[in-house]
């Protein structure tokens, strides 16, 4: 018994280890840093395609991005998650072109819009496309459906309970992508909000492609950052997600968990990353892990 118990916490412990780990970024120098860490894998878009751009890389940044990470073994996932226009779908064709052309370079391309799904299947492109609507998902059906459609990965919502994500990974093994760490999304409009804002009163404040503002409303205690760029205002959680103990690591059913580094400094990211103690000056928090939640589907 004794053996047979040390044999399950070596499998176990085995898997924890081979947990596929990715960095969230939106800036060039992020990428060379994470890169030369060996991380293994990061999350990175291009600006005209990702919600969370500040206008730091282009197509060209992307292909050199991918091309630096292909050669150092880190595995690259291209985030292609804002909503498209009608007006929008000629470059939505033109990406997935290019996105082809790349496939042997890249792991997933993480969609929140369906027109990717519908035009690779329509060009006869067999896209490793991974759906990433933010709040979407939150039970195993919608998970196996939206796998049988066609996608290749989800990434599970991160409004759940501890619990209804253990329960969910459980019921669809090796299919999921979780966030264990860093800034949850929270809104997302189409509505330039700080813009507004700053002619309302009168300012001429650079807030658009700037990653340094922070939102304070009367309900929270705490400052939310906030992105805005040329199509998308980005309002995050009032807290980072930061588990000290490390409890998802009973998430071994997930495929990849996923380490948003927005608004943190890349050696804290590499600290969580490698399971040591961190102090960030910000609100660290479980957010809804520990909580209850009114979603009780399965």
């Amino acid at each position: 018994m004794i053996i047979a118990l040390h044999d399950l916490f070596i499998r176990l412990s085995v898997k924890i280890m081979d947990m596929n780990k990715y960095v969230l970024i939106n800036k060039k120098e992020d990428a060379a840093y994470f890169i030369a860490q060996h991380v293994d894998g990061i999350i990175v878009g291009e600006d005209e395609f990702c919600d969370i751009s500040i206008n730091d890389i282009s197509r060209d940044d992307l292909l050199s991005i991918i091309k630096d990470a292909y050669n150092a073994s880190v595995k690259v996932i291209v985030y292609a998650t804002r909503l498209i226009n009608q007006n929008e779908l000629d470059s939505v064709h033109e990406y997935i072109d290019w996105l082809y052309q790349m496939k042997q370079y890249i792991e997933y391309i993480a969609v929140s819009d369906q027109c990717y799904l519908y035009y690779s299947k329509s060009k006869g492109y067999d896209l490793p496309l991974m759906f990433a609507p933010d709040t979407l998902l939150t039970s195993s059906m919608d998970i196996q459906a939206y796998l049988q459609l066609g996608y290749r990965k989800v990434w599970i919502a991160s409004e759940l309970s501890f619990d209804e994500t253990l329960l969910i990974l459980n019921k669809v093994k090796d299919s999921c992508f979780v966030q264990v760490f860093g800034y949850i999304k929270a809104s997302i409009t189409r509505r330039h909000v700080l813009c507004n804002y700053m002619n309302f009163i009168g300012s001429d404040a650079p807030v658009v492609n700037n990653d340094n503002l922070r939102l304070i409303e009367e309900t929270r205690q705490y400052p939310m950052p906030v992105i805005e760029n040329k199509n998308d205002t980005v309002i995050f959680t009032d807290y980072c997600l930061y588990d000290s103990t490390c409890s998802y690591n009973q998430f071994s059913s997930a495929y990849g968990f996923i380490y948003n580094a927005l608004f943190v400094d890349n050696q804290s990211v590499m600290d969580v990353i490698n399971e040591k103690q961190i102090e960030l000056d910000c609100r660290c928090d479980l957010g809804y892990w520990y909580g209850e939640t009114d979603i009780k589907k399965v």
